[in-house]
């Protein structure tokens, strides 16, 4: 059975976190630019980077006064405007704290009800998930036994894998550098192998995926990988290497984009891919359909864009 939920979308990403939304979804009911409504039949959406709420869809009103009476042990309402409207929060909290039988509890409420309205519509949830950093700054690249200086934060891995639509299954990156988009697969119990040739930072990504706890889940393969023929993956997930602090070993940038390109279609016919610019004319070069292409800031000074991509 599904659930219909409000995905409000944090400021920042706001395309990209369409994307991861509709990755995750059964099913996207309505888009809008900083929310989505969506049915899922499963809790994937706690793994949202770029949604600040997942809330489940309790009605939808245009009147308030139309809201049918609800009941909870505790809670608190929270409003939240979409779109432009000077409608008064404390009013529309007020006018649907009274429609709820249960105490009002601010500090811990068994439920808290979250309203989003443009003024025209009200969507009236309970919400389930808050984006929150905490998790995940516990696996900074910093944090981890071995660091190298191109690894990507878990936020970044976590949305490209999300981005993959892969919620059980395998995936495979052949560039897996000290292992970050590894080591969040196995956090979201995925299966995951790496490819990559330099040895100590084999060594290095191996060390990571065991003082995480996930090196049952996940292996790293010290080989190039254009000169590794094994397996067939759900979808292919990596941050290309691109020269500054990446180990290339004599390769042309190009030359090693277009014969990774190529190959990655005898292990998936699924790749979510980050570049270091737009590389969809050579995608599509190499028999790849880009569905979608979205640019953003690692951080303040590096830019990345992600192509999520099917054969």
């Amino acid at each position: 059975m599904c659930m219909k939920m409000f995905l409000f979308f944090k400021r920042e990403h706001q395309k990209l976190a369409m994307a991861e939304a509709k990755s995750l979804a059964n099913k996207v009911l309505k888009e809008a630019d900083s929310f989505a409504i969506a049915d899922f039949k499963d809790q994937s959406f706690n793994r949202l980077v770029l949604t600040r709420y997942a809330c489940e869809v309790l009605a939808t009103v245009s009147r308030l006064d139309d809201l049918c009476p609800l009941k909870f042990k505790s809670f608190a309402v929270r409003c939240s405007r979409i779109g432009d409207t000077n409608l008064s929060c404390g009013e529309v909290e007020n006018q649907v704290g009274a429609r709820i039988e249960g105490k009002v509890d601010l500090e811990n409420p068994n439920v808290l009800v979250r309203v989003f309205t443009d003024g025209k519509t009200y969507y009236v949830t309970k919400q389930l998930f808050e984006y929150s950093e905490k998790e995940l700054n516990f696996r900074r690249v910093n944090a981890r036994p071995f660091f190298h200086p191109t690894s990507l934060q878990p936020k970044w891995a976590r949305m490209l894998l999300n981005l993959s639509g892969v919620k059980k299954g395998q995936i495979l990156d052949p560039f897996c550098g000290a292992g970050g988009i590894l080591l969040e697969a196995g956090i979201l119990g995925l299966k995951a192998t790496g490819i990559e040739k330099d040895e100590a930072t084999v060594e290095g990504a191996n060390e990571n995926l065991w003082f995480f706890k996930v090196d049952n889940r996940c292996k790293v393969i010290n080989k190039d990988f254009l000169e590794w023929n094994d397996g067939k993956f759900d979808a292919i997930v990596t941050d290309l290497p691109y020269g500054k602090s990446s180990l290339l070993f004599g390769r042309k940038l190009d030359e090693l984009y277009e014969k990774s390109f190529r190959k990655m279609h005898e292990h998936s016919d699924k790749a979510v891919i980050m570049g270091p610019r737009d590389l969809s004319a050579l995608l599509k070069a190499t028999g790849w359909r880009v569905e979608g292409v979205f640019s953003f800031y690692v951080h303040r000074t590096l830019q990345r864009w992600v192509h999520i991509c099917s054969s």
